[in-house]
């Protein structure tokens, strides 16, 4: 009867590991899917983007055109949202400050264009 006993415990115990290894997996397998949730989420929740082929910038006659290209340039051809609009006008904003000017800014969308309106 031992003998039976004491051959019985090893296979008990071998089947419990394979037991909480597949509680292990799927535990791995909720995180994965939940992760995969949230990136979906943050998908749908992104914020309104606008795609610029052009960036026109008028008003201006503090800087070459070769100035306002270096600022403008990195943004031409891809998607923006309102933030990021806003921080190209930042960028002109630390320019003119730079050159103790501080004139006002504003934009407009129009066909995939964006043109910033400059007073100085």
């Amino acid at each position: 009867m031992r003998k039976v006993f004491y051959s019985f415990v090893p296979l008990i115990f071998i089947f419990s590991l394979s037991l909480s290894a597949q509680t292990t997996g799927e535990i791995q397998r909720s995180e994965e899917l939940l992760e995969k949730e949230k990136t979906l989420r943050g998908k749908l929740e992104r914020k309104e983007r606008v795609f610029i082929k052009k960036i026109v910038v008028e008003g201006t006659e503090a800087f070459s055109e070769e100035e306002i290209k270096e600022i403008v340039s990195p943004f031409e051809k891809k998607w923006l949202d309102k933030e990021e609009i806003e921080g190209i006008l930042d960028l002109f904003k630390e320019a003119y400050k730079k050159k103790n000017l501080s004139p006002q800014f504003s934009y407009q969308i129009k066909k995939h264009q964006l043109k910033i309106l400059i007073k100085e």
